[in-house]
């Protein structure tokens, strides 16, 4: 397929776009992580590469698919385009959503983590002494 016919060029066109939006569904999905669970540099590393490898091996079988591997400049264009069009649209609202519902659910969360350790902390302290706790420790 080195040639593409002028349909089959504005159809591939439009499926890189959409490969591009599920490219940025995907950079939401790591953005949303960060928001929730904070991480250090190593983890802000980690996961960078993690999602540069994802998006592109995304990318790879799309072309495959699309142009029996060829990448061809409009398919690389039309992801881009596709990417940022999710990115500056619905992507600008998600993690401030996302951070808003964080703050909103924590301290219902928090209450209910600390009653859940009170209550392992009581069953513990009756199921198990300290002498019976360090005995096993010891093992």
């Amino acid at each position: 397929m080195w040639l593409f016919v002028e349909d089959q060029r504005s159809g591939a066109f439009l499926y890189a776009m959409l490969c591009g939006l599920i490219i940025g569904v995907l950079y939401d999905v790591f953005r949303v992580m960060r928001a929730v669970w904070c991480g250090g540099r190593i983890r802000l590393f980690l996961d960078d590469v993690l999602f540069c490898v994802l998006s592109a091996m995304i990318f790879v079988v799309f072309c495959f698919n699309a142009s029996l591997g060829v990448v061809r400049l409009f398919l690389a264009f039309g992801t881009l385009f596709g990417f940022f069009g999710y990115r500056f649209s619905l992507g600008l609202i998600t993690v401030p959503l996302v951070k808003k519902l964080k703050a909103f659910v924590r301290p219902y969360f928090v209450s209910l983590c600390c009653a859940v350790k009170v209550r392992i902390e009581h069953f513990s302290s009756l199921r198990y002494t300290q002498a019976r706790i360090s005995k096993i420790c010891n093992l």
